[in-house]
């Protein structure tokens, strides 16, 4: 039997830019359950679900949070 096409594997998609909350938390400087707060307010979009106690936070968020931080300091919020 002769294949005339290629077989592709198809992995799950991976982003290295992911993180915990712990390092999301870490890295802003910010309190787990403010980041949470935000979650919930819907300043950031909701992390993507790993399972039914983690999720995966994207890098970009960091930059996010840390213009909440400016605007509340600046604005006295």
């Amino acid at each position: 039997m002769e294949f005339s096409g290629v077989l592709h594997f198809f992995l799950p998609e991976v982003n290295e830019a992911a993180m915990k909350i712990s390092e999301l938390s870490r890295r802003t400087n910010v309190a787990k359950e403010t980041i949470h707060y935000y979650v919930r307010e819907g300043f950031i979009p909701r992390p993507r679900k790993k399972g039914k106690n983690v999720s995966d936070y994207d890098e970009t968020l960091i930059e996010s949070i840390l213009l909440i931080k400016k605007i509340q300091d600046h604005f006295f919020l």
